[in-house]
Parts: structure tokens; sequence; C-alpha cells
């Protein structure tokens, strides 16, 4: 394997292109990925991110470009208009619920 990987990000999928049958079995357990044809590349689901990225990085060094977007932590207000995220206005039993 000559050129890079490319591992991305695609509809609650990851994506894994550039790397042949033969060597997918080598890296990953049997079952992980599976070859979408329409794209000619490998998924699997995008749970899996952290154990596939390490096992990249571990067998294939620098050979993998990664463009997987990064995690950004979503905060979520209580409501109510004074809230400090995001979110909408709560009614009152709801604040009372989320409050209890």
């Amino acid at each position: 394997m000559a050129t890079a990987c490319t591992l991305g990000f695609d509809q609650g999928t990851l994506v894994l292109g550039g790397v042949v049958a033969e060597v997918m079995e080598k890296l990953f357990p049997r079952g992980l990925w599976v070859l979408d044809r329409r794209i000619g590349a490998f998924r699997c689901d995008a749970v899996e991110y952290a154990s596939v990225r390490e096992t990249l990085r571990r067998k294939l060094a620098g050979r993998v470009v990664d463009s997987v977007p990064r995690w950004v932590g979503v905060e979520y207000g209580r409501g109510g208009g004074g809230g400090t995220g995001a979110g909408p206005v709560l009614r009152a039993d709801q604040l009372a619920a989320v409050s209890a």
C-alpha cells in the first residue's frame, strides 16, 4: 500500500478508502467493515472510531488521512429564557420536571 488511505465520516458511518480487502482482513476483525461497492470503499459504524483510529495509527503509521470531523460538545441550558445554553423555552411544568 504505497499511497495513503482515507478515513472519513458519512451519515453515521466511517468510510475507509484506499485499502484492499486483503489488507482489511489483516487489520480488523472479520465483520467489522462492509464493502460499499457504490463508492468503492469500506464502511463501519461510527461508534467504532476510537478503536479504528488507534488500529490505523498503530499499523499504518502516517499513511492515513483522517478527515473525520472532531467531536464538539454541546451544552444545553435549562430553558426558561434564562439558561446559558441553546434550547427551547420550557413551560413551568417542564422546568419543575427537569429540576426535580
